[in-house]
């Protein structure tokens, strides 16, 4: 009889998260004996091409929590889907994905919640916050999650130390059901197509993905791309991705006049393509709990320079895959920019060592370690 899984998550929008779980169901689904489906709560799917060979479908439901009045649930077609698909496990992605798939517990079935970063809602308040109307309202939905948790046995699946910290402290109730597993990818799609060189000659590509968010920080990208422009660098910075940052990211690139050095891509779907056609990966994210990304551009033979931004502090090895830079100090990051690009024996160490380090983090080895989960009893 086959393990039937079914994954939830918000929407398909491009994402480290959505990502993750794409991959993870088409590794489960080549799997025997398992089968697996996909439900996403709104209309969104900017990964087509990924999602082909993967059973999905656009479930609308949604829950509204309130303090003062009685909180409103529209999961009935969720429902639905769940009790029709029947599954034994329930994987959710996302914290919408958790108030709608625990609004209403299937008996029988054991429930997992992949922590994609710290959840800010999972926060246990603290009592100084309850004389606050949002101390109240966080409480509120605190407390419902936890009642919620227990009478679904729920496990966590943290994906870095700092978020397996950031649990245990939390959901202190939980600590057996917090299990450490981190993010995986296909290294496959990734690989480099030849060995990767440098050449001082030549202009140096510097890549940038991940949403136009404040705290992805791209506008300090901008304050580096500046210093290496006043440092006579041959470069050229392509930030990939889309957001609410994206005016404020392209007005500072036109107030420097920047533009022959930096181009906004917006969402791409081929963004394996453009590692291949970058020699550096940049990430500035002021906070981090994994960084997916990362281990794509790794996967790619990119040497990373990221801030230590909490998680990806377990994937850089300073000077070895990369550099992680302890303080927001442009010129510093500009110092490691120009010297990875003037080094060649220096870039292709670090090209190989970054291919090498993200190989424990292939989506195959990293499913074998998921379903040994799953085997576990509520």
């Amino acid at each position: 009889m086959a393990l039937k899984v079914l994954h939830i998550i918000p929407s398909l929008a491009k994402g480290g998260a959505e990502r993750l779980a794409l991959d993870i169901c088409k590794e489960l689904s080549s799997r025997q004996g398992i089968e697996v489906k996909l439900i996403y709560l709104h209309p969104v799917n900017q990964y087509e091409k990924l999602s082909e060979g993967v059973q999905i479908e656009y479930v609308p439901a949604a829950v509204h929590l309130s303090v003062l009045r009685k909180s409103v649930a529209n999961v009935e077609k969720l429902n639905a889907a769940i009790a029709s698909f029947n599954p034994d496990i329930i994987h959710t992605h996302l914290f919408e994905a958790e108030l709608v798939s625990r609004w209403n517990i299937k008996s029988g079935t054991t429930y997992f919640s992949h922590a994609h970063w710290n959840t800010i809602e999972l926060q246990k308040p603290k009592i100084k916050s309850l004389f606050s109307k949002r101390g109240i309202i966080d409480w509120f939905v605190y407390r419902n999650m936890l009642k919620a948790y227990k009478a679904c046995l729920n496990r966590f699946i943290t994906i870095s130390g700092n978020t397996t910290n950031f649990y245990k402290e939390n959901l202190p109730d939980f600590i057996e059901r917090i299990h450490y597993l981190p993010n995986g990818i296909d290294t496959k799609l990734f690989a480099p197509l030849k060995p990767r060189e440098i050449s001082k000659k030549e202009s140096v590509k510097i890549i940038s993905v991940g949403s136009l968010i404040e705290r992805k920080n791209q506008l300090f990208q901008i304050e580096i791309a500046e210093i290496l422009r006043s440092r006579g660098l041959n470069f050229h910075l392509n930030i990939v991705g889309q957001g609410k940052m994206y005016a404020a990211i392209k007005q500072r690139i036109e107030e420097l006049n920047l533009a022959e050095y930096v181009t906004l891509t917006g969402i791409s779907d081929a963004v394996e393509a453009l590692y291949q056609n970058a020699d550096i990966f940049l990430h500035t994210a002021k906070y981090e709990p994994f960084g997916l990304v990362i281990v794509e551009a790794m996967a790619a033979g990119l040497p990373v320079i990221c801030f230590n931004g909490g998680g990806n502090k377990e994937l850089i090895e300073n000077g070895k895959n990369g550099y992680l830079i302890q303080e927001f100090d442009s010129q510093t990051f500009a110092d490691r920019i120009i010297e990875l690009s003037q080094t060649p024996e220096l870039y292709t160490y670090a090209s190989n060592y970054a291919i090498e380090s993200v190989k424990k983090y292939d989506i195959a080895p990293y499913v074998d370690e998921l379903l040994k989960l799953y085997q576990i009893k509520p």
